[in-house]
């Protein structure tokens, strides 16, 4: 297991981000690993229904965790994906706390 898939399976288990859940996770380390895939060849990968699937690469591409070239899904700094998802766990939980306390 790689250090994105180990990060991304805590947050799951965690609930450490609120929007993220293990279709994320799956599709995250479906593109990891085969590193350059089309919605179709990650539909087949994974079996997520294709217009789910497009809603999850969606949300992962508007927080910038994955890329797209126009064709093909990829993740283009497997270091920058994995801090920010660290940082976005960290805001989530910030913003957790300071609700407990009032």
């Amino acid at each position: 297991m790689t250090l994105l898939e180990e990060c991304c399976k805590r947050i799951v288990n965690e609930r450490m981000i609120e929007w993220f859940n293990a279709r994320h996770a799956k599709v995250l380390s479906t593109i990891k690993k085969y590193e350059k895939l089309l919605a179709s060849e990650i539909v087949l990968i994974t079996s997520i229904e294709k217009a789910t699937l497009l809603q999850t690469l969606y949300e992962l591409r508007t927080r910038k965790l994955i890329s797209h070239d126009g064709e093909k899904y990829h993740i283009p700094n497997e270091a920058e994906t994995l801090n920010s998802l660290l940082e976005m766990a960290e805001r989530e939980t910030v913003k957790i706390l300071a609700k407990s306390k009032h």
